[in-house]
């Protein structure tokens, strides 16, 4: 069984067997942060609770940031994380939950609300999309 990596005085791993050093947020969006992760996942949570959509002013004000440049790139970087490149397009029946986001969807695509049934189900026939 390999050694388990020890702690530095950086807050760095050094691996046991190589002295390989790396820190825990090397390579994600949080590398190179001078703020506290708390602070992060406080912006991550606000980001996802927002219904209509996220801005820089609002990520600003509620994390009591002093810079918008730095609300901004939390922001856009927080946005990149949360899209998975090459997604497949929605097909077939799609459940919508929230109420919002189906009148969203329904207004976006010029479809009469009568078009939609009641239980918050659109099929691509509906929507338009051919599988």
């Amino acid at each position: 069984m390999l050694p388990l990596p020890a702690p530095c005085k950086r807050n760095l791993l050094v691996c046991a067997g190589c002295q390989y050093q790396a820190s825990l947020t090397a390579g994600t969006i949080f590398q190179d942060t001078r703020k506290a992760l708390t602070l992060w996942f406080r912006a991550i949570l606000w980001v996802t609770a927002q219904k209509n959509g996220a801005s820089a002013l609002g990520l600003q004000r509620i994390l009591g940031l002093g810079s918008y440049l730095t609300a901004w790139t939390w922001l856009h970087k927080l946005r990149r994380a949360m899209v998975r490149p090459g997604r497949d397009r929605l097909h077939g029946q799609v459940e919508v939950d929230e109420p919002q986001a189906l009148l969203a969807a329904i207004r976006s695509m010029r479809l009469h609300y009568s078009d939609v049934p009641r239980s918050g189900i659109l099929t691509s026939h509906k929507l338009g999309i051919s599988p």
